[in-house]
């Protein structure tokens, strides 16, 4: 079965749109802790900043998604390079480790 071109260009838009909200998302959590000393003492608050770290760095690669594969390929929105695939990959094995 193959995908027509309307669910090709759906499924390049739907990773930016959630990678978007996760990446605000974030940015808020990590703000939010650290303008408040009392939370920034408790251990838990820090492993929530770290963790909210690395989520931005994952919710960078989504959002990025197709338009980090190079030009030449046959993906809806790719705009890219190889330098920009590779950078995309280390950010979303990043995540996983």
């Amino acid at each position: 079965m193959t995908l027509t071109n309307k669910q090709r260009k759906l499924l390049a838009v739907c990773p930016k749109i959630t990678g978007g909200l996760s990446l605000i998302g974030s940015i808020l959590t990590i703000r939010e802790i650290s303008k408040d000393p009392s939370k920034r003492s408790k251990p838990q608050f820090r492993i929530l900043v770290g963790m909210g770290i690395c989520d931005v760095f994952t919710s960078f690669a989504f959002l990025i998604s197709t338009w980090a594969i190079p030009k030449d390929s046959d993906n809806s929105f790719a705009r890219g390079t190889d330098l920009t695939c590779n950078v995309q990959g280390f950010l979303l094995q990043f995540a996983v480790a």
